[in-house]
Parts: structure tokens; C-alpha cells; sequence
């Protein structure tokens, strides 16, 4: 049998196996296993770290058709534990492609696994939960030992495993504004989305002291995306320093999570999340409705913030708080990425609102 060709299983937590041929490194990765909807780019699906920790099940059959290129990079690297697909597509074709997927999972260490019915995976996700599992090409049966490890795993430390360790700088000198966003698990997009706005950004690692960050003197501070149990970042104490600060802060992802806990609101983990570029979101304020990208798998408790906390925005599909703005201060929150907001009316609108609170 030929290595492209070379036996590998997907095991849940429940025993369920899933058959299928192992592409990227060998081995076995273990992770919490979940899905994504988005037709396309699986780049920026591999290379978000709010995916660190989890097998990420791709629903849409065919991937990796315009191969990865120099641009896509939701983050610097790659962060999942493994990939499931239902075919890999071995001749890609893009005029801006440097590698095809295979090259690149390889090159990037991700255990992955495809011929496998990601249609039947995702359903099964869907009726359950999201739950532990386990790719492999050393265990392709779920007998107990197995069993007990895939049931073992726990993501820990996830932010800390994310987030960058070095000063970076985006964005003109003379810009307007300079802003600071806080790295929990950066996305570029978000980063770019700013610099098109006339701003300058300076990202800090998470768990910068916050004298340094206030002792600056910067317009406002963003609080990036990132990974994992919002409830175990050992960050929140930074936040609740800046929300007290008086500077405007805007909260996207796990930093609207922060946000909300940081004023004594709680966070509750959902059945399956929310992954993928088809998550209608409503403005409770305008009545808007619109399309949104997320990723993430905890969400803000409504009835459990304090009434300074308005919940302006709220996911359709289920009723879960999408977005919050604090009466009192300069601070506001949205738990999806409003550059990729589908609409012109409503793309990017939470940047605007939060440079017009700085202004």
C-alpha cells in the first residue's frame, strides 16, 4: 500500500469509528472533535487559533481545490490537533497557490484523515455534542485503552499556547489613531481590517503587564480572539483593569467572553458551537439581520450580566448573545469577526462603532 493510501480511523469518545487514509503526518493526535460549515477556506481553518486543541471535521466534501498561499494565514501558524476531510484534492489549481494542502498539513505537522463520511461525523456531532476523539494510523480499533485515553484529553493552557511572545507592529507611524490589541490568539484579518481604517497597530502579547499597556498612552485596546474555556484564561484580571481604565476597549471572540466575565457575567459551553461562515447574527437595535463568520464553542449567559451590560446583538440560530455594549463606558463586544460581516451595510460596522467611541 502506497503512503497517500495508508490506513487511519477517527474514534470518538463514544466508540464510534470512522475509516478512512491518513494524509499529513502520521502518528496519532487526539482533540476535542467539532465541525466547520464554511464551503471554503480551510487555510484559515488550519491556521486559527481558536482551534487549538480540537479536531476540525470540514463538511463541505471536497478540499483543498486553490491549494494555500501567502495570504490566507488567519495567523501566523498552524494550531489544531488534527483535520478530517471527505476527499483531498491532489492536483490543486491558483494562480497565487505556493503549496497544495497535502504539502502543507505535512509540512505543519497535522495528523489527518480523509475518505471518510464527514456528512454522517457531523450529524453524529449534531445529535450528541461536541466529544473527544482521536485520529490515528497506530490504533484503528476503540478498544478500552484507547478508549480511556481519547476520554483523558483535556486542552490546557490553550491561550498561553497561542499567543505570540514578541512585540509586533502594524500599520503606518502617522497614522491617526494607534491601538492596542491584546494577543490571545490573533487573527490577521481583524488586524488588517484596522490598518484600512488609518490606524496603527501595536499587538502585545496577553500577558503583558498592565502598567506597561495603560503607562503608553494608546487611543484604545482591542482584545483579540483566541482559544478554549474563556473561564481558565488566566488574563482576566488585565481586563478588568482596562474596562476600569476609561479607554475604549472592543472585545471580539474570547475577548468579548473576557469582557462579560470580567463584570461578573458567566459563560456557558454549547452542544456543538458555532463554526463556520453562515451564522445569521440580529441588531437588537436597528433590526438588521446579517451574516457572520465564527468559531468558537462558549457563549456570553445573557441573564447572567449585570444591567450596565446590554446585549445589542443576538445569534438566530439558537438565541445566544452575539454581541454587548456597557452602559458608562467606553466599551462594546461582539462574539463573531465583524470584518467578515457579509453586506456592505454591516461589514466592519463594530470597527467604525469603536473608533467612534475613541474619537
Amino acid at each position: 500500500m502506497s503512503e497517500q493510501r495508508k490506513k487511519a480511523a477517527l474514534i470518538l469518545a463514544d466508540g464510534t469509528v470512522y475509516s478512512g487514509y491518513s494524509f499529513g503526518r502520521e502518528g496519532t493526535a487526539l482533540g476535542e472533535l467539532v465541525f466547520t460549515t464554511g464551503v471554503s477556506s480551510f487555510q484559515e481553518v488550519l491556521t486559527d487559533p481558536s482551534n487549538f486543541g480540537q479536531i476540525v471535521v470540514q463538511t463541505f466534501p471536497s478540499v483543498g481545490g486553490y491549494g494555500v498561499n501567502a495570504d490566507d494565514y488567519a495567523s501566523p501558524r498552524c494550531s489544531l490537533s488534527g483535520y478530517v476531510i471527505r476527499e483531498l484534492t491532489e492536483v490543486p489549481s491558483n494562480y497565487k497557490m505556493t503549496q497544495s494542502l497535502r504539502e502543507f498539513v505535512t509540512s505543519q505537522g497535522v495528523v489527518g484523515i480523509q475518505g471518510v463520511d464527514t456528512r454522517a461525523i457531523t450529524r453524529h456531532i449534531r445529535d450528541n455534542g461536541s466529544m473527544n476523539a482521536m485520529i490515528s494510523t497506530e490504533y484503528l480499533a476503540a478498544d478500552d485503552a484507547v478508549l480511556e485515553q481519547i476520554r483523558a484529553y483535556r486542552v490546557e493552557q490553550a491561550v498561553e499556547q497561542v499567543m505570540g511572545t514578541q512585540r509586533e507592529e502594524f500599520g503606518s507611524a502617522d497614522a491617526k489613531l494607534h491601538l492596542c490589541m491584546l494577543d490571545f490568539g490573533r487573527r490577521n484579518a481583524s488586524i488588517r481590517y484596522f490598518t484600512s481604517r488609518d490606524c496603527r497597530i501595536s499587538v502585545l502579547p496577553g500577558n503583558t503587564p498592565v502598567d506597561a499597556l495603560l503607562a503608553e498612552g494608546f487611543d484604545g485596546f482591542v482584545l483579540s480572539d483566541g482559544p478554549g474555556n474563556p473561564a481558565d484564561c488566566p488574563f482576566l484580571g488585565t481586563v478588568q483593569a482596562l474596562l476600569n481604565s476609561g479607554r475604549p476597549v472592543l472585545g471580539l471572540g474570547l475577548g468579548h467572553q473576557l469582557m462579560a466575565l470580567a463584570q461578573g457575567g458567566r459563560c456557558e459551553k454549547l452542544p456543538h458551537g458555532h463554526r463556520g461562515a453562515n451564522q445569521p447574527v440580529k441588531d437588537l437595535e436597528n433590526g438588521h439581520v446579517f451574516v457572520t463568520s465564527q468559531n468558537h464553542s462558549y457563549a456570553v449567559q445573557a441573564e447572567s450580566l449585570p444591567a450596565a451590560a446590554q446585549v445589542t446583538q443576538v445569534n438566530l440560530n439558537d438565541g445566544s448573545c452575539a454581541g454587548i455594549a456597557y452602559s458608562g463606558q467606553p466599551a462594546l463586544s461582539v462574539q463573531y469577526f465583524p470584518e467578515s460581516v457579509v453586506g456592505q451595510r454591516d461589514r466592519g460596522n463594530v470597527y467604525t462603532r469603536f473608533i467612534g467611541l475613541i474619537k
